[in-house]
């Protein structure tokens, strides 16, 4: 009889440490098992033999997956111990990363992949391209690639995998969310064999994804998985490059434990296989570029189009909305970029309308005595949705009939302020009747999805978009000649450290659709601060300007990458008490440590839900060590965020 350490996968399972389970036949680490935990059929990973503890029954193994055919990669369990100690979580939690949800089944007659290169011929390589292949191959290691938005940054991406595949090794290319997997699957099939590139994401039915999972386990030849942050943990092999693309999104930020950055999981996944890394975006973070620059990780930079054109350079307007003259056929829409669309319409070309908010309106409110919508719940403002005559809570999910007057003083003049995609969008309607509009937010039905329409976007079939962020991140639209920025520094009006980067990574990308060497583009931004410096960096692409004032600012303040933070909040049915709960928490702090400061107690920036307060405390640090000795010892009922990149 043998014991074993196994790693739990079980949200249940709450203990840092692995579980003891005995066999009856000797086993190797990276088995997969299926277990008992708690009368509840589970599976896990061996992580090493053990000795039995003297007095304590055990369970046994039930079974091993595939007979033993097949263990995971010594990597995969490498990074799990890794995770476990650089992100405090539990155990069951961080091994549910890297196993399907059920017992996989072993596919009868696996399809043997051969790595073939498509024939077609791809563009010639730009000088700048060129001499940045040059960088990467010369030396290993990792390498932020910050290329301009037409720079090419996929066609470089080819080159990289092309290398690892001619090594024998897999690539593994990860985005920061689903709807943009379609569009870089589509690239790579028009190089790569279709079979050797796998697509591994949570928006895959269970069924689809335990298949996937159990190809990449079984396949002997090099493969290219791509996904976002969830493929890190695919069971890949021998992987020669990861590319981390669009790597300045939040979307790689894991908001539920283990609250780990994809970037930071990815960077020791290549130290543990030995693999070129590479950070690509058109407005890498700060803290990415101030680290890179620290660590003397080269920085390659790409700034000419790929796709030389004369119309490479786009025309800029930048329309003041405080000048309500030019708001005389719309009060969101100005007579510039109306005037705009409709000349890309006599063009047959398409326009793109960029509202980061959701909804037909933000804001409720009565004219007279001042009332507003709010949830119940959370005391947000509530949104009206007005294809189904609604208004709902964003935070919560509560949802109610909108009304039809003021429910305080009688007034049925209701005002709908702030308006969100749905109501730009009828908006467009109304303006441009016989045109082709779509809406792309988090609001659309599966079938109306980005990820579901790409291929329409691209042939033309659609005269005006109009969406939220998911439209700005890395797509080509050859016949795009328009980009309108409706509200162009609305995010500026949050109360965080990361506002303004935010706002320049939002302008820079949404103007960046335009100007990629197809087609002639204008860009039209609307603005309350016309002459705010973060709106004229972006829309000049003035990185190293924006750059050295952003620095300046967070080394005045303490902010990353000066320092490290940690977020920590409590809930409680009475504000007073969630008010209480934190300064007495601050006080154990602050007794406990030195050389850090508390910023706090301050309500959080969406202080109720559900009936009940939540307050919130931060916590700068120079050493992260302290922040995770702080969250080993937190009372119960409070919850943390370790590295936050919003404090919002």
């Amino acid at each position: 009889m043998y014991s074993y350490e196994v790693w739990v996968r079980s949200q249940q399972y709450h203990g840092k440490l692995p579980l003891t389970y005995t066999s009856i036949k000797k086993l190797a680490p990276g088995f997969v098992v299926k277990i008992d935990l708690r009368k509840q059929p589970t599976i896990g990973i061996i992580r090493r033999e053990a000795p039995a503890p003297r007095g304590v029954a055990m369970k046994p193994i039930d079974d091993v997956l595939f007979d033993g055919k097949y263990t995971l990669p010594p990597e995969s369990l490498k990074l799990l111990n890794w995770i476990l100690l650089y992100y405090p979580a539990p155990s069951g939690a961080i091994t549910q990363l890297f196993l399907p949800g059920s017992w996989p089944q072993l596919i009868d007659n696996p399809i043997r992949t051969q790595g073939a290169y498509n024939p077609i011929n791809l563009p010639r390589l730009t000088p700048e391209q060129s001499r940045g292949l040059k960088t990467i191959r010369s030396k290993e290691g990792s390498f932020l690639l910050h290329g301009e938005t037409g720079s090419g940054k996929t066609r470089v991406y080819t080159e990289l995998i092309k290398d690892s595949l001619k090594r024998g090794q897999s690539s593994l290319v990860l985005v920061p969310e689903i709807g943009l997997v379609p569009h870089l699957q589509a690239e790579l099939q028009k190089v790569f064999d279709p079979s050797i590139i796998k697509v591994f994401h949570s928006g895959l039915t269970a069924s689809e994804r335990k298949l996937i999972w159990t190809e990449i386990l079984i396949s002997n030849d090099p493969l290219i998985v791509i996904g976002p942050r969830s493929a890190l943990f695919s069971p890949l092999k021998k992987i020669g490059l990861i590319v981390v693309d669009e790597c300045h999104d939040d979307g790689y930020k894991q908001d539920s434990s283990p609250h780990y950055h994809g970037l930071r999981v990815a960077s020791q996944l290549a130290r543990l296989h030995n693999s070129t890394l590479i950070f690509g975006s058109a407005t890498p973070s700060i803290n990415d570029v101030f680290i890179a620059n620290e660590k003397q990780i080269p920085i390659i930079r790409l700034k000419e189009v790929a796709i030389k054109h004369d119309n490479a350079k786009p025309k800029t307007v930048i329309v003041n909305k405080q000048d309500r003259s030019d708001f005389t056929r719309s009060n969101l829409l100005s007579t510039t970029l109306i005037n705009e669309i409709h000349y890309q319409l006599q063009q047959e070309q398409q326009s793109l309308l960029f509202l980061n908010r959701r909804g037909s309106a933000k804001v409720i409110a009565c004219g007279l005595c001042g009332w507003r919508s709010l949830c119940p719940n959370c005391d947000l403002p509530l949104t009206f949705h007005e294809d189904n005559f609604s208004v709902r809570c964003h935070t919560c999910g509560y949802t109610k009939k909108a009304p039809t007057n003021c429910p305080d003083c009688g007034n049925p003049d209701i005002v709908f302020l702030g308006p969100g995609t749905k109501g730009l969008e009828k908006e467009i309607v109304r303006l441009f009747p016989d045109t082709r509009v779509a809406r792309f937010d988090s609001d659309n039905l599966t079938n109306d999805r980005l990820d579901k329409n790409l291929s329409r976007i691209q042939s033309g079939e659609i005269d005006i978009i109009v969406g939220t962020q998911i439209l700005v991140k890395g797509f080509d639209i050859p016949k795009l000649g328009l980009v309108g920025v409706v509200d162009a520094d609305a995010s500026l009006t949050f109360p965080d450290f990361a506002t303004e980067e935010k706002t320049y990574q939002l302008i820079t990308q949404a103007s960046g659709r335009v100007g990629r060497g197809h087609v002639p583009g204008v860009v039209v931004a609307q603005s309350i601060q016309p002459n705010s410096p973060v709106l004229q960096q972006a829309l000049t692409k003035n990185w190293e300007d924006f750059y050295n004032s952003q620095i300046r600012q967070r080394r005045i303040h303490n902010f990353p990458p000066f320092t490290f933070l940690l977020k920590l909040e409590c809930t409680r049915k009475r504000q007073q008490s969630a008010a209480e709960s934190a300064q007495k928490l601050k006080s154990i702090i602050e007794a406990s440590n030195s050389g850090l400061s508390v910023l706090g107690p301050t309500p959080a920036f969406k202080e109720k839900h559900g009936n009940q307060y939540t307050w919130q405390l931060i916590v700068k640090s120079p050493r992260r060590s302290v922040l995770l000795n702080i969250i080993e010892n937190l009372p119960s009922g409070w919850r943390y965020d370790i590295d936050p990149t919003h404090l919002l």
